[in-house]
């Protein structure tokens, strides 16, 4: 906790609602890319 970071990755719906309560807790922000943007 208190550590601010970025995570730019794909993640699928279960994972990001974890990873929610991960964000929450630690203060780091995750964004889920979509893979078809990847080009």
């Amino acid at each position: 906790a208190g550590k601010n970071g970025k995570a730019i990755t794909i993640f699928n719906q279960q994972q990001m609602k974890q990873l929610k309560v991960i964000q929450t807790n630690t203060n780091m922000e995750f964004i889920n890319i979509d893979p078809n943007s990847l080009d």
